[in-house]
Protein backbone atom coordinates (compact mmCIF):
# COMPACT_ATOMS: atom_id res chain seq x y z
CA UNK A 1 0.00 0.00 0.00
CA UNK A 2 2.93 2.87 0.72
CA UNK A 3 4.66 1.83 -2.67
CA UNK A 4 0.86 2.03 -4.46
CA UNK A 5 0.37 5.76 -2.49
CA UNK A 6 4.18 6.47 -3.37
CA UNK A 7 3.46 6.34 -7.00
CA UNK A 8 0.34 8.02 -7.21
CA UNK A 9 1.94 10.93 -5.59
CA UNK A 10 5.15 10.51 -7.87
CA UNK A 11 2.37 10.94 -10.98
CA UNK A 12 1.12 14.08 -9.46
CA UNK A 13 -2.12 12.73 -8.60
CA UNK A 14 -3.70 14.51 -5.44
CA UNK A 15 -7.66 12.92 -6.17
CA UNK A 16 -8.32 9.07 -5.54
CA UNK A 17 -11.75 7.71 -5.51
CA UNK A 18 -12.15 4.12 -4.28
CA UNK A 19 -15.11 2.20 -4.12
CA UNK A 20 -14.88 -0.07 -1.25
CA UNK A 21 -13.68 0.08 2.07
CA UNK A 22 -10.48 2.16 2.87
CA UNK A 23 -8.43 1.19 6.40
CA UNK A 24 -6.81 3.35 8.69
CA UNK A 25 -3.27 3.39 7.34
CA UNK A 26 -4.42 4.04 3.83
CA UNK A 27 -6.00 7.11 4.83
CA UNK A 28 -3.05 8.17 6.64
CA UNK A 29 -0.57 7.35 4.25
CA UNK A 30 -2.34 8.99 1.54
CA UNK A 31 -3.08 12.30 3.89
CA UNK A 32 0.58 12.35 3.81
CA UNK A 33 1.19 13.04 0.57
CA UNK A 34 -1.04 15.07 0.39
CA UNK A 35 -3.92 12.68 -1.52
CA UNK A 36 -7.53 12.98 -1.01
CA UNK A 37 -9.74 9.78 -1.01
CA UNK A 38 -13.07 9.53 -1.96
CA UNK A 39 -14.48 6.80 -0.84
CA UNK A 40 -18.12 6.14 -3.64
CA UNK A 41 -21.01 4.55 -2.04
CA UNK A 42 -21.91 2.74 -5.34
CA UNK A 43 -19.77 1.17 -8.33
CA UNK A 44 -21.98 2.93 -10.80
CA UNK A 45 -20.77 6.22 -9.48
CA UNK A 46 -17.35 5.35 -10.14
CA UNK A 47 -18.05 3.75 -13.40
CA UNK A 48 -19.66 7.34 -14.59
CA UNK A 49 -16.74 9.61 -12.83
CA UNK A 50 -14.49 7.69 -15.29
CA UNK A 51 -16.26 7.42 -18.22
CA UNK A 52 -16.61 11.28 -17.61
CA UNK A 53 -13.08 11.82 -16.91
CA UNK A 54 -12.00 10.06 -19.64
CA UNK A 55 -9.84 7.69 -17.42
CA UNK A 56 -9.70 4.11 -17.26
CA UNK A 57 -10.61 2.16 -14.02
CA UNK A 58 -7.48 0.57 -11.89
CA UNK A 59 -8.07 -2.65 -10.06
CA UNK A 60 -5.54 -1.18 -7.16
CA UNK A 61 -4.27 2.39 -6.26
CA UNK A 62 -2.00 2.44 -9.07
CA UNK A 63 -1.55 5.69 -11.32
CA UNK A 64 -3.94 5.25 -14.83
CA UNK A 65 -1.89 6.59 -17.85
CA UNK A 66 -4.42 9.29 -18.70
CA UNK A 67 -5.25 10.61 -15.48
CA UNK A 68 -8.70 12.80 -15.53
CA UNK A 69 -7.92 16.39 -14.66
CA UNK A 70 -10.36 19.07 -13.57
CA UNK A 71 -10.07 22.81 -11.84
CA UNK A 72 -11.59 21.86 -8.20
CA UNK A 73 -12.65 19.35 -6.16
CA UNK A 74 -14.49 19.87 -2.55
CA UNK A 75 -17.35 19.28 -0.44
CA UNK A 76 -20.87 21.01 -0.56
CA UNK A 77 -23.39 21.21 2.18
CA UNK A 78 -26.71 19.92 -0.06
CA UNK A 79 -29.48 20.14 2.34
CA UNK A 80 -28.74 17.35 5.60
CA UNK A 81 -25.44 15.68 3.97
CA UNK A 82 -22.32 16.41 1.97
CA UNK A 83 -21.48 15.88 -1.62
CA UNK A 84 -18.55 16.22 -3.29
CA UNK A 85 -18.12 18.40 -6.44
CA UNK A 86 -15.55 18.49 -9.38
CA UNK A 87 -15.52 21.63 -10.66
CA UNK A 88 -14.81 22.76 -14.48
CA UNK A 89 -14.10 26.29 -14.98
CA UNK A 90 -13.67 25.95 -18.90
CA UNK A 91 -16.13 26.20 -21.72
CA UNK A 92 -15.57 22.37 -22.48
CA UNK A 93 -16.73 20.90 -19.50
CA UNK A 94 -17.62 17.34 -19.54
CA UNK A 95 -20.85 16.95 -17.05
CA UNK A 96 -23.01 18.75 -15.67
CA UNK A 97 -24.86 17.57 -12.14
CA UNK A 98 -28.46 18.98 -11.85
CA UNK A 99 -29.61 19.10 -8.06
CA UNK A 100 -33.36 18.45 -8.03
CA UNK A 101 -35.48 19.11 -4.45
CA UNK A 102 -39.45 17.97 -4.21
CA UNK A 103 -41.90 18.57 -0.88
CA UNK A 104 -43.04 14.46 -2.14
CA UNK A 105 -41.10 11.53 -4.25
CA UNK A 106 -43.33 12.13 -6.45
CA UNK A 107 -42.41 15.53 -7.57
CA UNK A 108 -39.46 14.42 -7.33
CA UNK A 109 -39.96 11.91 -10.08
CA UNK A 110 -42.07 13.85 -12.15
CA UNK A 111 -39.11 15.99 -11.93
CA UNK A 112 -36.43 14.31 -12.68
CA UNK A 113 -38.49 12.61 -15.67
CA UNK A 114 -38.75 15.99 -16.82
CA UNK A 115 -35.03 16.21 -17.03
CA UNK A 116 -34.77 13.40 -19.33
CA UNK A 117 -37.14 14.60 -21.63
CA UNK A 118 -35.31 18.02 -21.86
CA UNK A 119 -32.19 15.52 -22.64
CA UNK A 120 -33.42 13.41 -24.83
CA UNK A 121 -34.87 16.81 -26.91
CA UNK A 122 -31.95 18.14 -26.97
CA UNK A 123 -29.70 15.24 -28.30
CA UNK A 124 -32.68 14.92 -30.59
CA UNK A 125 -31.91 18.88 -31.76
CA UNK A 126 -28.11 18.23 -31.99
CA UNK A 127 -28.92 15.54 -35.03
CA UNK A 128 -31.65 17.78 -36.49
CA UNK A 129 -32.27 21.50 -35.49
CA UNK A 130 -35.50 21.14 -37.07
CA UNK A 131 -38.89 21.79 -35.59
CA UNK A 132 -43.16 21.02 -35.80
CA UNK A 133 -45.65 22.89 -33.89
CA UNK A 134 -47.00 21.05 -30.60
CA UNK A 135 -50.33 20.91 -28.49
CA UNK A 136 -51.63 18.68 -31.46
CA UNK A 137 -51.31 21.47 -34.14
CA UNK A 138 -49.00 19.57 -36.42
CA UNK A 139 -51.64 16.54 -36.03
CA UNK A 140 -54.38 18.47 -36.77
CA UNK A 141 -53.30 19.85 -40.00
CA UNK A 142 -51.98 16.74 -41.49
CA UNK A 143 -55.68 15.31 -40.57
CA UNK A 144 -57.02 18.17 -42.84
CA UNK A 145 -54.61 17.81 -45.64
CA UNK A 146 -55.53 13.63 -45.33
CA UNK A 147 -59.13 14.32 -45.09
CA UNK A 148 -59.00 16.66 -47.98
CA UNK A 149 -57.12 14.63 -50.40
CA UNK A 150 -58.76 11.03 -49.08
CA UNK A 151 -62.56 12.48 -50.15
CA UNK A 152 -61.50 13.18 -53.52
CA UNK A 153 -59.89 9.47 -53.98
CA UNK A 154 -61.95 6.83 -55.80
CA UNK A 155 -61.62 3.02 -54.69
CA UNK A 156 -60.02 1.73 -51.40
CA UNK A 157 -57.33 4.68 -51.13
CA UNK A 158 -60.15 7.29 -50.17
CA UNK A 159 -61.25 5.84 -46.86
CA UNK A 160 -57.93 4.42 -45.81
CA UNK A 161 -56.94 8.13 -45.71
CA UNK A 162 -59.80 9.42 -43.65
CA UNK A 163 -59.59 6.93 -40.97
CA UNK A 164 -55.63 8.02 -40.78
CA UNK A 165 -56.92 11.56 -40.57
CA UNK A 166 -59.26 10.31 -37.34
CA UNK A 167 -57.10 8.62 -36.00
CA UNK A 168 -54.70 11.74 -35.55
CA UNK A 169 -57.43 13.90 -34.62
CA UNK A 170 -57.30 11.92 -31.52
CA UNK A 171 -54.08 13.24 -30.27
CA UNK A 172 -55.92 16.46 -29.62
CA UNK A 173 -59.13 15.04 -28.43
CA UNK A 174 -57.01 13.57 -25.26
CA UNK A 175 -55.27 16.76 -24.73
CA UNK A 176 -58.13 18.37 -24.55
CA UNK A 177 -59.70 15.84 -22.24
CA UNK A 178 -56.44 15.36 -19.74
CA UNK A 179 -56.98 19.23 -19.39
CA UNK A 180 -60.33 18.79 -18.04
CA UNK A 181 -61.72 21.19 -21.49
CA UNK A 182 -64.82 20.06 -22.90
CA UNK A 183 -63.80 17.81 -26.01
CA UNK A 184 -66.29 18.98 -28.67
CA UNK A 185 -66.00 23.12 -28.27
CA UNK A 186 -62.31 22.45 -28.76
CA UNK A 187 -62.33 20.59 -31.26
CA UNK A 188 -65.03 22.95 -33.19
CA UNK A 189 -62.67 25.49 -32.28
CA UNK A 190 -59.24 23.57 -33.39
CA UNK A 191 -61.05 22.59 -37.16
CA UNK A 192 -62.04 26.04 -37.80
CA UNK A 193 -58.98 27.48 -37.35
CA UNK A 194 -57.20 24.99 -39.57
CA UNK A 195 -59.75 24.95 -42.23
CA UNK A 196 -59.08 28.72 -42.03
CA UNK A 197 -54.89 28.04 -42.82
CA UNK A 198 -54.17 28.85 -39.40
CA UNK A 199 -51.88 25.91 -38.86
CA UNK A 200 -50.09 27.58 -35.15
CA UNK A 201 -52.92 26.45 -33.33
CA UNK A 202 -53.34 23.74 -30.75
CA UNK A 203 -54.22 22.40 -27.40
CA UNK A 204 -53.39 24.37 -24.04
CA UNK A 205 -54.70 24.30 -20.51
CA UNK A 206 -57.65 26.33 -21.07
CA UNK A 207 -58.15 25.95 -24.11
CA UNK A 208 -57.18 26.46 -27.65
CA UNK A 209 -53.55 28.49 -28.17
CA UNK A 210 -51.71 29.91 -30.55
CA UNK A 211 -48.50 27.50 -30.44
CA UNK A 212 -46.35 30.01 -31.31
CA UNK A 213 -46.61 32.35 -28.74
CA UNK A 214 -46.91 30.02 -26.23
CA UNK A 215 -43.36 28.13 -27.55
CA UNK A 216 -44.70 24.80 -27.44
CA UNK A 217 -42.44 23.25 -30.04
CA UNK A 218 -41.63 19.24 -31.29
CA UNK A 219 -38.85 17.86 -32.41
CA UNK A 220 -39.06 16.69 -36.07
CA UNK A 221 -37.04 13.86 -35.14
CA UNK A 222 -39.51 12.36 -32.67
CA UNK A 223 -42.29 13.67 -34.68
CA UNK A 224 -41.09 11.70 -37.90
CA UNK A 225 -40.11 8.69 -35.93
CA UNK A 226 -43.26 8.48 -34.32
CA UNK A 227 -45.36 8.64 -37.67
CA UNK A 228 -43.07 6.14 -39.42
CA UNK A 229 -43.88 3.26 -36.77
CA UNK A 230 -47.82 3.69 -36.96
CA UNK A 231 -47.75 3.61 -40.75
CA UNK A 232 -45.21 0.58 -40.54
CA UNK A 233 -48.25 -1.26 -38.03
CA UNK A 234 -51.13 -0.18 -39.64
CA UNK A 235 -49.40 -1.73 -43.14
CA UNK A 236 -48.65 -4.94 -41.51
CA UNK A 237 -52.23 -5.24 -40.63
CA UNK A 238 -53.66 -4.56 -43.78
CA UNK A 239 -51.04 -7.28 -45.04
CA UNK A 240 -52.40 -9.77 -43.49
CA UNK A 241 -55.15 -11.82 -46.04
CA UNK A 242 -56.18 -14.78 -43.49
CA UNK A 243 -56.29 -15.56 -39.79
CA UNK A 244 -56.04 -19.03 -39.92
CA UNK A 245 -57.06 -20.86 -35.93
CA UNK A 246 -55.67 -24.09 -35.82
CA UNK A 247 -58.43 -25.20 -33.43
CA UNK A 248 -59.58 -28.82 -33.45
CA UNK A 249 -63.00 -29.31 -33.22
CA UNK A 250 -64.15 -31.96 -31.04
CA UNK A 251 -66.80 -33.44 -33.66
CA UNK A 252 -63.63 -34.33 -35.92
CA UNK A 253 -61.50 -35.70 -34.27
CA UNK A 254 -60.08 -39.06 -35.70
CA UNK A 255 -60.80 -42.09 -33.22
CA UNK A 256 -56.90 -43.40 -32.37
CA UNK A 257 -58.23 -46.51 -31.17
CA UNK A 258 -57.37 -48.80 -33.80
CA UNK A 259 -60.42 -51.38 -32.22
CA UNK A 260 -63.57 -51.22 -33.66
CA UNK A 261 -66.53 -49.52 -31.78
CA UNK A 262 -68.47 -53.16 -32.03
CA UNK A 263 -65.80 -55.25 -31.23
CA UNK A 264 -64.91 -53.10 -27.84
CA UNK A 265 -68.72 -53.09 -26.97
CA UNK A 266 -69.01 -56.79 -27.32
CA UNK A 267 -68.53 -58.42 -24.06
CA UNK A 268 -65.49 -61.14 -23.84
CA UNK A 269 -66.64 -65.00 -24.38
CA UNK A 270 -63.58 -65.58 -21.78
CA UNK A 271 -65.21 -65.01 -18.23
CA UNK A 272 -62.58 -64.93 -15.50
CA UNK A 273 -63.45 -68.08 -12.99
CA UNK A 274 -62.86 -67.56 -9.13
CA UNK A 275 -61.54 -70.18 -7.32
CA UNK A 276 -64.14 -71.51 -5.02
CA UNK A 277 -63.30 -72.32 -1.22
CA UNK A 278 -63.50 -75.55 0.27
Amino acid sequence: IDEQVAQLANACINVAVVWGDVDEKTLAQADNYGIMVIQARARRDVVYLSGVLDTPLMPYLLPPLQPGKCQRVYEQELGEGLAVVFEWESSGTPALTLVLRGATAERLQSAEQAVYHGIDAYSQLCQDPRLLPGAGATEMALAKILSEKGSRLEGPHGPALLAFAQALRSLPETLAENAGLLVSEVMAELSCAHQAGNFLVGVGAEGTINVAEGEVWDTLVAKAQGLRAVADVVLQLVSVDEIVVAKRSPANQQDLNPVPKKARERPSPLKKSTPRKT
